[in-house]
């Protein structure tokens, strides 16, 4: 059973999908930079036993965008989610992040004790910055925050240009593409228009430092199963190797795959989730 989900929070509605309601095993999913609560979708198929609940991060997917004048910020995507699970009342429970919600898995499990599972799959935690990039980084967010309004939004004639689209910037399956690009484009007019938020795609301002990563990492008590797919990023990453040993209780798999391999791949990722 499948079942659509809208839940107010302090900056606008939260939208995303449950599946199996009612099921005693508790599972929270965060996607992926531009993705959406749709990415869970193959996997959920087999996990018949977890009522796993796939959220659209705000400006993704069908939740609502943030307010005129702010922008998106990891930190403020784990205040989201915090919310989320303080509304939830969820007192015990695995938290799932792919991509970039591995990163918001991380902030979120090191401040709340309610997680009783981290699975991060092909990421581990936040994307941090070189020091010697910081004002270069901060002149670049400026930039594209004035040009922002001058470009305009790009409309594709049908669903398959889109997905098309996608495939050219993302090595995964077209029917995993699908998905994705289904729950983010809206009809309008003779075409489709993208419902994601223009300003997710602006680039941050500030990142965190490595140091500071270590300790949000450090903070997290829960077991931590790491999934590592062997043409996604965790290969490409040189703070990986240092990452692995700044969880306290830390494991981690490779398995072979794309990023997105818990959609091309659902039926062993589904295994390690419910093995590991």
């Amino acid at each position: 059973m499948t079942i659509e989900f809208e839940i107010p929070l302090e900056y606008g509605v939260l939208r995303g999908i449950e599946f199996n309601p009612g099921a005693q095993r508790k599972a929270l999913a965060v996607h992926g930079w531009l993705d959406n609560a749709a990415s869970f979708i193959p996997l959920s198929k087999y996990l018949p036993d977890i009522n796993l609940i796939s959220v659209d991060l705000p400006g993704h997917g069908f939740s609502d965008h943030r307010p005129k004048g702010v922008n998106y910020h990891l930190v403020d995507y784990a205040l989201d989610v915090a919310e989320l699970i303080h509304h939830l009342n969820w007192k015990d429970f695995d938290l799932i992040g792919h991509s970039l919600g591995t990163g918001i898995g991380c902030l979120v499990a090191s401040m709340m004790s309610c997680v009783g599972r981290l699975y991060l799959i092909d990421g581990l935690g936040p994307v941090t910055g070189q020091r010697d990039q910081t004002v270069d980084r901060l002149q670049r967010a400026h930039t594209f925050r004035l040009a922002k309004g001058k470009k305009p939004s790009r409309q594709h004639k049908n669903i398959e240009s889109a997905v098309e689209s996608r495939l050219m910037v993302t090595k995964m399956k077209q029917a995993s593409a699908r998905l994705i690009i289904e729950r983010n484009l809206i009809h309008q007019g003779t075409g489709y228009s993208w419902r994601t938020d223009s300003r997710v795609r602006l680039p941050s301002p500030v990142y965190m430092a490595e140091d500071q990563v270590e300790l949000y990492l450090r903070s997290i008590e829960c077991p931590v199963k790491g999934l590592r797919a062997s043409n996604g990023i965790l290969h490409k990453l040189s703070s990986t190797k240092d990452r692995l040993d700044y969880f306290q209780n830390f494991s981690i798999k490779d398995m072979v795959g794309d990023h997105h391999l818990h959609m091309d791949n659902p039926a062993k990722v589904a295994n390690w989730l419910k093995t590991s």
